[in-house]
């Protein structure tokens, strides 16, 4: 256990300044809950009430990847920056072996969500950085599905950027690791990622044997979300072959999907392909 000081603010305290959260209890400055869901709200006051209680650092490190990982607003990415500064002065304070390497896995945890903010602001060279960093860790620790993960995010900078068969490399690399420790999730994206490159280069048996593959992984996992991005993707996969009957079964079998997890966002795309 490591610890450092805090000066404590209860839930009750808890006010807002000029319209905005108290930033002494809700971490970060500029928080407007008036713009939060109901949903986010729950998860902020729950997280926030265990992370202000907690004794250790380690149970609050983890309290803010929660938050960083199910919070729907974009404030998640002030959420993120505050977790990443906060592991970094931690390792500053000489923790112990153990508090040390559970730092550092989070810390790659971290780094590769920031990599995701810069991927999704289309800053491809500011997210290569920090997935590189992420890279670094997780070899070092031996981190594997974390590594698989990062490695399938940086191919997609290098497909976007038209950066082909280094993205082919990068996809291929992850795949092998996740099968290495048979991390089936992982394989499923992989395989995902590399269907959709044969797609665009018009390899259309490549692209249908790893589509059909990663849709049977992901059926078999159970992962509705992943199940319904699949299926959109074989939809796609037909569309291009101008198989049009094909390409509606998939989208319509897609978009019931999303209809019962409510992904609106899912929803909206899959009504545009139909």
């Amino acid at each position: 256990m490591f610890l450092i000081s805090f000066n404590g603010v209860t839930q009750e305290s808890a006010g807002r300044i000029g319209g905005f959260a108290d930033a002494a209890y809700y971490l970060v400055d500029s928080l407007m809950l008036e713009e939060l869901s109901e949903g986010d709200i729950e998860l902020l006051e729950s997280s926030l009430k265990e992370y202000h209680s907690a004794k250790d650092d380690t149970t609050k490190v983890n309290i803010l990847t929660n938050i960083c990982e199910n919070m729907n607003h974009s404030y998640w990415i002030k959420y993120q920056f505050f977790q990443y500064k906060f592991i970094k002065d931690l390792l500053l304070t000489n923790p112990s072996p153990k508090a040390k390497k559970n730092l550092m896995v989070s810390l790659s945890g971290a780094l590769n969500n920031i990599g995701i903010i810069y991927h999704q602001q289309s800053n491809g060279e500011m997210a290569l950085k920090y997935y590189q960093k992420s890279v670094i860790i997780d070899k070092k620790l031996g981190e594997k599905e974390n590594l698989a993960n990062t490695l399938n995010n940086m191919g997609q900078i290098h497909y976007k950027h038209g950066n082909i068969p280094e993205a082919l490399i990068i996809f291929t690399e992850s795949l092998k690791i996740s099968d290495e420790v048979n991390y089936k999730k992982g394989i499923a994206y992989s395989l995902n990622l590399l269907g959709d490159v044969y797609l665009q280069q018009k390899d259309y048996v490549k692209a249908e044997e790893y589509f059909k593959k990663s849709l049977k992984i992901r059926e078999v996992l159970g992962d509705k979300k992943m199940i319904s991005s699949a299926l959109n993707n074989l939809g796609s996969f037909f569309d291009m072959q101008r198989n049009f009957s094909k390409a509606m079964e998939y989208h319509l079998l897609s978009l019931k999907i999303k209809e019962e997890i409510g992904d609106k966002r899912g929803i909206a795309n899959t009504y545009n392909n139909i």
